[in-house]
């Protein structure tokens, strides 16, 4: 032990760091419940009740007793139809509870110390990667300049998003990493074992498991030749199967959600039966890689390259190893590309990329070259990454960079602004970023605007393209001149189902109003996404939120009046008292410092050609996570209810 701590010092530095920053990073953030952590919240409960994961409804009381400030979520979470599904008088969740019966005794523990159960998921999540980093400095048979590398790659990694998620990213996370570690040590019964309790929690991680077990295969087959010069496959069957069959049940953990869900409902996976579609694989796979808001790329470019480029040039010399990742991450791929919810709940990179990662810096650090020369310049490449990827992290979490998984990311932002040719996602992730909600299907144009509220894309569905070509929606440059939107170019994506336009110049959408219509933000009867280009959230209850320091909305008048008045019914500010400026065609119209419900009146000159650009300044916008009131990123400023515009 003593010559492993003095030969891998800066190590052992690195994991000290890990333990006191992780730690900090806990102390930093109040839990919340995100995602699919309701269901994994009665799990717990069912498992300490009986050691099963159906629910009862005295599980459910239990469970609202225990999480109280969650009680009214867990109760509709349990009647979910979706999400819950009714077997032998209880409920089982559409999730495997491995990872919640690893949370359980962590939960007793909190109880009884009087803390609020929910630390429970944190502190297990901290727990499951530290074991990770562990396992990876004791048990991986390497050398210390790769293991260095590994390490700061897998401590200084994106998986800190997910920190404090009462959901299982980290448990996969943790058990890919076991699983990695034994797969390269060769110990190929442990590896596959680990990779199965990983695969409890989503099956994208069985590929990678079936490809160390056929590598296993291929060892043994070269066993054989070298003992016999020569493959004769019945005796190398005869004398090899007791050592390759009972392999089998190392994959006992990643089936048996299978095979108890087949039991109880007749089908193998309740997800697949409700989220997944056979369409547009291709497109998702790259852009769980290469997008820019939710893609490995913006966070890991380094190991993402280094991949890319050691799997082709390593074709000839290590082919082996190249063949096993690149088909156990494709595989991986194919597997998670097949969910409809492509932009389903997450924190900034998508979850599950956080366990594709470790895959290619295993690959990376395990097969790379080292010699005196280019020993420390692997060094220095992994170290920049995990510089880079700490920048990024700190940047989204303290420096004002946040998003959530309906918000482009700023970089994104800025690329879309300038250069809206080179970004063309599949569409639910832009759908669902440009709306603000959760979204895969439009039969109406979905446009993205700068922040002045000129138009930068549109993403057309087949039955938004009859709509977008139709004399009703109006495509106007910045004098108000009609534009020929049949001259504007298209690039089809999705297998040709969805065209996107990408606009540089000052065009903006509009829709023609009738003074005296009221323009709602809430209610069935929403309608203010006909006027509004940006800056505004999707709509609540009672109103909506403005969520950015601007918000444009431009219209169409129907009337020739020569004088109109505004109104708008500003149900609340946020957290202090607002500045609002207003400009109707650049000319300041309002402007004064409101708090709390008010109702806000201005006159403005009707315009010679009609058209109205209204731009809202709110200067004094705030985050609710910035101020650490909760997980939410949006820029609160003012919410609006209704406006309405009438002849003055």
């Amino acid at each position: 032990m003593k010559i492993t701590l003095k030969s891998n010092k800066y190590s052992v530095i690195l994991i000290v760091v890990f333990v006191i920053g992780a730690a900090l990073r806990l102390l930093t953030v109040t839990p919340g419940v995100q995602g699919d952590g309701k269901e994994y919240i009665m799990q717990t409960v069912a498992f300490q009740n009986h050691f099963s994961f159906g629910i009862t409804e005295e599980d459910l009381s239990n469970a609202k007793e225990e999480f109280y400030n969650e009680a009214e979520a867990l109760e509709a979470e349990y009647n979910n139809e979706i999400h819950m599904h009714e077997s032998d008088n209880a409920r089982y969740s559409n999730h495997y509870g491995a990872y919640s019966a690893l949370v359980t005794p962590v939960k007793r523990v909190i109880l009884a110390l009087g803390i609020y159960p929910l630390w429970a998921f944190s502190i297990t999540n901290y727990i499951l990667w530290l074991a990770a980093i562990l396992v990876i400095f004791f048990c991986l048979r390497t050398d210390a300049k790769r293991k260095l590398c590994i390490l700061a790659l897998l401590i200084f990694n994106p998986i800190i998003f997910y920190l404090c998620w009462s959901h299982s990213e980290v448990y996969i996370f943790a058990f890919v990493v076991m699983g990695l570690v034994f797969y390269y040590n060769k110990q190929y019964g442990r590896s596959i074992f680990f990779l199965s309790i990983a695969a409890t929690q989503n099956l994208g991680v069985i590929p990678f498991a079936m490809m160390v077990g056929i590598d296993y295969i291929v060892e043994c087959i070269q066993r054989y030749i070298s003992e016999y010069k020569k493959f004769d496959f019945a005796n190398f069957a005869k004398l090899y199967w007791k050592k390759v069959i009972p392999y089998v049940i190392f994959y006992i953990p990643a089936f048996l959600p299978l095979i108890s869900t087949y039991v109880r409902f007749g089908t193998y996976n309740l997800v697949a039966d409700v989220a997944m579609e056979n369409k547009y694989l291709l497109h998702k796979a790259l852009d769980y890689a290469f997008d820019l808001n939710l893609g490995i790329l913006p966070y890991e470019p380094i190991v993402l390259i280094s991949f890319i480029v050691m799997a082709i040039t390593g074709l000839k010399n290590n082919m082996r190893s190249v063949i096993i990742n690149l088909v156990g991450v494709f595989g991986m791929l194919y597997i998670i590309a097949h969910q409809l919810q492509i932009n389903s709940g997450m924190q900034n990179i998508m979850r599950y990329n956080v366990w594709i990662i470790p895959v290619l810096i295993f690959f990376i650090g395990m097969n790379l070259n080292i010699d005196k020369d280019n020993g420390k310049r692997l060094i220095a490449v992994c170290l920049s990454e995990a510089v880079f990827t700490t920048a990024i992290v700190g940047y989204i979490i303290w420096g004002g960079g946040d998003f959530s998984s309906n918000q482009f990311a700023p970089w994104t932002k800025a690329i879309m602004n300038n250069f809206p040719e080179l970004y063309n996602p599949t569409h639910g992730i832009f759908y669902s970023r440009t709306t603000g909600v959760e979204l895969y299907e439009s039969s109406e144009p979905v446009v993205y605007v700068n922040n002045d509220g000129y138009i930068r894309k549109i993403l057309l569905s087949e039955e938004a393209e009859e709509v977008f070509y139709s004399e009703n929606w109006m495509l106007v440059d910045s004098q108000g001149n009609s534009v020929d939107k049949n001259k504007l170019k298209s690039k089809s994506v999705d297998e040709g189902q969805y065209r996107y336009i990408n606009v540089k110049d000052n065009y903006r959408h509009l829709n023609e109003y009738a003074l005296g219509d009221k323009i709602l933000f809430f209610s069935e009867n929403y309608n203010a996404d006909n006027y509004v280009q940006s800056g505004i959230s999707g709509k609540e209850e009672r109103m909506s939120w403005t969520d950015a320091d601007k918000f444009n909305m431009s219209m169409l008048l129907n009337s020739s009046a020569p004088m109109i008045k505004g109104h708008i019914d500003i149900m609340g500010t946020f957290y202090q008292p607002q500045k609002v400026t207003i400009f109707i065609n650049e000319n300041q119209v309002f402007c004064n410092t409101i708090e709390g419900e008010q109702e806000i009146n201005f006159v403005f000159e009707n315009p010679k050609n009609r058209i109205v650009n209204m731009t809202i300044l709110l200067p004094d916008s705030l985050s609710p996570a910035k101020l650490g009131l909760s997980e939410d990123t949006r820029n609160l400023g003012i919410s609006i209810r209704e406006m309405v515009f009438t002849e003055n």
